[in-house]
């Protein structure tokens, strides 16, 4: 928890609109954090519905209320693209957030940069020149969008409807965003970022971004105790990263080989 959160106005005033002592607020916000550092580390907690953020956090009343006083108390803000976002969750999370964040070549919702200084030198070095050439192809010095959320071409007809725009951009996920999503959920980053890089490009190839966009939620609501039993779900099989390449297996997309030139080590 950010040292003097117990003593800031918000939470209090978060305490008395709810209810509850101020260390039931303090405990709420601490339980909101980890939520979103350890399943929506960009900070959009708005992909989980009201009531999954509330069973986290362990509200017993109605979920609306909490996410609305939670709203009212600038704790969390609503955002037309994520729902809900986390507020000033770059400068507020952990250290931890922002190193897995660049090691996935990944920005935070509303467009920052995750920091670089808590990476090794030869991180840096091979990461930095990812987000350098983003600032230079948006001319943004620090935030910068994701490429799948580039302003739309307003000499492209088919972007000319901001909704139309935002429906091309739901409907087909970009190589990156994919990728950036599985290495998340996988934790392959480290070890199989090139693999997953050919194999996005295959299922893309294939037009199975659905395919692999619906095996990474659920990847994800697995990896929650609370979602996986409010959803009735299974734990899976095998780690993520190997359950994700088995179904892709399943229908039809062909594997490239594993880093180490077996290609079976991911699905077996």
């Amino acid at each position: 928890m950010k040292r003097g959160t117990p003593r800031h106005l918000k939470t209090s005033r978060l305490a008395r609109r709810l209810g509850v002592p101020k260390h039931s607020a303090v405990g709420i916000l601490e339980c909101l954090w980890h939520l979103t550092a350890e399943n929506t580390p960009r900070g959009n907690i708005g992909r989980y519905s009201n009531e999954e953020i509330t069973i986290e956090l362990d509200w017993q009343s109605d979920p609306d209320e909490l996410i609305r006083t939670l709203i009212e108390c600038s704790w969390i803000d609503e955002h037309p693209e994520h729902r809900l976002v986390v507020h000033d969750w770059p400068d507020h999370c952990e250290d931890s957030v922002h190193v897995k964040l660049a090691r996935a070549h990944e920005y935070f919702a509303d467009g920052t940069e995750p920091k670089l200084t808590r990476l090794s030198a030869k991180e840096r070095e091979n990461i930095e020149p990812f987000y350098t050439s983003a600032r230079q192809a948006h001319g943004k010095p620090t935030v910068c969008a994701l490429p799948s959320r580039a302003e739309p071409d307003p000499a492209e007809p088919s972007h000319a409807d901001p909704q139309r725009a935002h429906e091309e951009r739901t409907s087909n996920p970009s190589a990156d965003s994919l990728l950036n999503a599985v290495l998340l959920v996988s934790g392959d980053a480290d070890t199989h970022s090139q693999w997953w890089a050919d194999t996005v490009k295959r299922v893309r190839n294939a037009g199975q971004e659905h395919t692999l966009e619906e095996c990474i939620q659920y990847a994800r609501d697995c990896a929650d105790p609370n979602i996986r039993r409010l959803k009735d779900l299974g734990e899976l099989p095998r780690p993520p990263g190997k359950w994700i390449a088995t179904k892709l297996k399943e229908v039809g997309i062909h594997l490239p080989p594993a880093p180490n030139g077996k290609a079976a080590r991911m699905t077996n």
